[in-house]
């Protein structure tokens, strides 16, 4: 993997991830952490290799996500944005839950289930 490449999937790991959801109409902070801690935290794998295009010059990466959460077993998704992936990951979980929610990652905020 390129120094590019490298840098920016470190970045994205180290970044600040917060979750809230709506308990009885109330704001509940759920998790407020790293990425890598909140994957690490909820067994999800990602396997990420690099793809180069012939020439050598541009690379792109190939991200594997595989995780499980209640009861939906072995999810697992193949994509070549991080970014998107970890978004993918929470959301999936979030609306899983039913609840209302709210998380923040990489300057974004999306609600679930509002």
């Amino acid at each position: 993997m390129d120094d590019y490449n490298k840098k920016m999937v470190d970045d994205l790991f180290k970044s600040t991830l917060v979750i809230h959801w709506w308990n009885h109409r109330s704001k509940t902070l759920y998790y407020n952490g790293t990425v890598k801690e909140y994957f690490t935290q909820h067994k999800i794998i990602c396997k990420i290799t690099s793809i180069d295009n012939g020439n050598g010059s541009i690379e792109s990466l190939k991200i594997k996500i595989k995780f499980y959460f209640g009861s939906l077993n072995d999810i697992q998704f193949t994509t070549n944005n991080l970014e998107d992936a970890i978004r993918m990951v929470v959301n999936i979980q979030l609306s899983y839950l039913c609840d209302k929610a709210q998380f923040s990652f990489n300057n974004r905020t999306r609600t679930i289930n509002f």
